[in-house]
């Protein structure tokens, strides 16, 4: 854990992160997500990022990207079933 808390109490560590979480939530959903399709490591690496630097907790941060990684899985197969269920109504 010494490893942990030295990240979290480094300027360094922190200002990376936060560098890049506004490089990520800016480019994103803008100008670089058609090159990021397929880069779901990157985006979460983005979002990571983004949880770090809101919990300041390297531990919390790994489980929330855990936590988001199952859900946004959960929430696609329910968009698949829906997506197949109103085109067969078409």
């Amino acid at each position: 854990m010494y490893l942990f808390d030295y990240l979290t109490n480094n300027y360094l560590f922190m200002s990376g992160a936060f560098l890049l979480n506004m490089f990520g939530g800016r480019m994103l959903f803008q100008d670089i997500q058609p090159h990021l399709h397929n880069k779901f490591y990157l985006k979460y690496l983005f979002i990571f990022c983004l949880f770090f630097i809101a919990t300041k907790d390297i531990n919390l941060s790994l489980i929330l990207i855990v936590i988001y990684i199952i859900f946004i899985q959960f929430i696609k197969k329910k968009m698949k079933k829906i997506i197949i269920i109103l085109i067969k109504i078409k």
